[in-house]
């Protein structure tokens, strides 16, 4: 298992982040030529190189035998269950998590300094930014909670509008990182951007 700290800076250039939104399904995922970061269900549409969740029992069992390079979860190595820990076949890196009543930290942007669990759609930016990529090409990130499976969910629930709140505050940064979303139905004003326009940006 690696530390946080190990993955500070160690890419540059683009990244595609997949989010679980109904546009994550329209493109050919696979044939992006730079690195992925994937979250949540999205191991049922693309294993790419890195994968981050915040839920983790359920959907750590799903990617314990997954194609990943490599996996990032919040909290502690002992949270997973150890049937699950035995053979898990990806590398694994554990961000520090701070329960709701430690105050925020105060290096938003350190990993190392832990993270407070809410949106992970926003975790996997700040991941973007800590490993050093300048561009974050979202696809997925639409429809404020509707999913790409068949369950939908409805637009008022808290938790998302806590999770836009999340959105626009890293927004907000100096992170370093572009953002740009391939859905013209694009739920936080990021810039928009043509799928084919976004990998012509990686070769």
């Amino acid at each position: 298992m690696r530390r946080i700290d190990s993955w500070k800076g160690i890419h540059s250039g683009p990244v595609l982040v997949i989010g679980n939104g109904p546009s994550a399904t329209k493109y050919d995922i696979s044939s992006i030529p730079f690195p992925s970061i994937s979250m949540n269900r999205g191991y049922e549409l693309f294993e790419g190189d890195y994968y981050i969740t915040l839920m983790n029992t359920f959907y750590m069992e799903k990617v314990a035998q997954s194609n990943y390079d490599h996996v990032f979860m919040c909290g502690g190595y002992t949270e997973i269950p150890a049937n699950i820990r035995d053979g898990f076949k990806p590398d694994l890196t554990c961000i520090p998590r701070l329960s709701k009543r430690d105050p925020s930290p105060p290096e938003p942007l350190n990993l190392s300094k832990g993270w407070k669990v809410s949106h992970t759609g926003v975790l996997a930016l700040y991941l973007a930014a800590w490993m050093g990529f300048d561009t974050a090409i979202l696809v997925g990130y639409d429809g404020h909670g509707r999913h790409f499976m068949p369950r939908v969910l409805a637009d008022d629930i808290p938790n998302h509008k806590r999770h836009i709140a999340e959105m626009y505050e890293f927004m907000s940064l100096d992170s370093g990182l572009t953002i740009y979303n391939c859905c013209y139905t694009n739920s936080y004003g990021h810039n928009y951007i043509s799928f084919d326009a976004a990998l012509e940006r990686g070769i």
